[in-house]
Parts: structure tokens; C-alpha cells; sequence
């Protein structure tokens, strides 16, 4: 799937027309609907303003397809909210996202250990300044 067609379903998903989108972006119908049928190249800076207005991230109109479904919502820090959230929902990268899954929960217990290792230690400094 293309660029263009990419933005066009994603549009369609946020019931937004090509008019609507054309004047968010401050263009002309016409250039849209090129964007749109990949009938032009699109800069950086245009995909950007592209994604931000259908509130996904450019990568989500970059990726591959490979099962990846790229509606999603990207959420601004102005509303106390931080980062991407629901972007991607993920088919058969499923294996690597449970591996680091995997990696994330082991490095959680390793600071819990930590964790403990240090309150012991405080209890152990605090014995001998107290003596």
C-alpha cells in the first residue's frame, strides 16, 4: 500500500473529506487528492502535517504493511498526556513485542532486587551509625 493510500484510508476511518483535509492543511483540493493518489511527492514536512491532522504518527503512513494496523491516535502533550497512544496493534510482530514484553518484566524484577539490596543496605548503615 502507498503513502497516498495509506492517508486515504485512514481519512475515510476519521470521516474526514478531502475538502476538510485540504483546508487543515491549507492546500487546494487539487494538490490533496494528488497526495492522495501518489500523483506527487510528498515532503517531510507536508507527511508530518498530514499525520498530525488525522492524529496518527508519520510512521504510521511510512510502515510497511506486515500486518500492522496503522489507525490509531496520537495524543499531544497539551492535554497532560504524553506520547503515542493505541498507534499500533501489532499481527506478526506479535513474537518480537512478547519478547520485549519478556525483557521488560525481567529488568523490573532486577530493579526490585536492587531495590531490596539497597533498603537492606540502609538498614545495615543505619545499625552501625546507631552503635
Amino acid at each position: 500500500m502507498q503513502v497516498g493510500e495509506k492517508i486515504s484510508q485512514i481519512r475515510r476511518a476519521k470521516n474526514f473529506t478531502q475538502q476538510e483535509m485540504a483546508k487543515k492543511l491549507g492546500i487546494s483540493v487539487t494538490a490533496y487528492h494528488a497526495i492522495e493518489n501518489d500523483e506527487t511527492d510528498i515532503a517531510l514536512s507536508r507527511l508530518q502535517q498530514v499525520a498530525k491532522v488525522l492524529g496518527v504518527h508519520e510512521w504510521a503512513l511510512l510502515l510497511p504493511e506486515s500486518g500492522v494496523n496503522i489507525i490509531g491516535e496520537v495524543k499531544d502533550n497539551t492535554g497532560g498526556t504524553n506520547g503515542v497512544n493505541n498507534l499500533f496493534s501489532f499481527g506478526e510482530f506479535s513474537p518480537e513485542r512478547d519478547s520485549y514484553k519478556a525483557h521488560i518484566e525481567d529488568l523490573k524484577k532486577q530493579i526490585e532486587t536492587q531495590g531490596q539490596t539497597i533498603a537492606s543496605l540502609q538498614k545495615m548503615m543505619e545499625a552501625l551509625v546507631g552503635k
